[in-house]
């Protein structure tokens, strides 16, 4: 399961300048940060069969690397945001997009997880299997992660900045995640109120997926 907390900050200078904040800089694991440019393309079908079911399809382009994703469960509570997540990276000889539908055989062949529930995967691959797809919207962002430890836990805080995308539509995307990646959840809820206390930032209840469906019904509504 993947276990995170987002946090939204007013503009990218505040946001970029974080890591130099006494209290994260002092967390940071040495030669840990990263940076990459990512586009998320998020997939569903034409009766929006994932949506209508807190899931998500993920096509992630992540340098020379296109990687699937699987989501369920999207919930927020208690600002963490907790989801089933299931991953497999296409090969190189597969051509990109989802258009045609995903090969569901292949995909529970190859997709590993954190141990979440097979029902959950296969509920969407049922709904998922011999249908066309299409992009419903997109992320686009530059990612900064570095590693950080806390407690007893090792985190990954991401710096994320550039837009969602639906149609002509679009929404800025400035933003701060840190994903719990080993040790005790209530270290990450305590990191989480430490920096909330110390810098310009404010809970973000909803995922970028979540932001997107919004943006797309208040499109579909005009």
């Amino acid at each position: 399961m993947e276990t995170e907390i987002k946090l939204r900050l007013r503009n990218e200078t505040e946001l970029l300048d974080a890591p130099e904040n006494s209290l994260i800089s002092r967390l940071i694991m040495p030669d840990s940060r990263r940076e990459m440019e990512l586009i998320n393309l998020y997939y569903d079908t034409a009766s929006h069969d994932l949506t209508n079911r807190m899931m998500s399809l993920r096509l992630r382009q992540e340098g020379d690397d296109n990687i699937i994703t699987l989501k369920s469960g999207d919930s927020s509570e208690n600002e963490l945001h907790q989801r089933f997540e299931w991953s497999a990276c296409l090969p190189e000889s597969s051509e990109d997009g989802l258009e045609a539908g995903l090969d569901t055989a292949w995909f529970k062949r190859e997709a590993t997880s954190n141990g979440d529930p097979d029902s959950q995967l296969m509920e969407a691959l049922k709904l998922l299997k011999g249908q066309p797809l299409k992009a419903i919207c997109e992320a686009r962002f530059t990612r900064i992660s570095i590693d950080i430890g806390y407690g007893d836990s090792l985190m990954e805080l991401a710096l994320d900045r550039g837009e969602l995308i639906v149609g002509d539509r679009s929404e800025p995307v400035c933003e701060m995640e840190i994903e719990l990646k080993e040790g005790d959840v209530r270290d990450l809820v305590e990191l989480g109120q430490e920096i909330q206390a110390i810098l310009p930032a404010e809970p973000e209840l909803l995922s970028k997926f979540a932001r997107c469906i919004a943006l797309l019904n208040t499109a579909n509504a005009q």
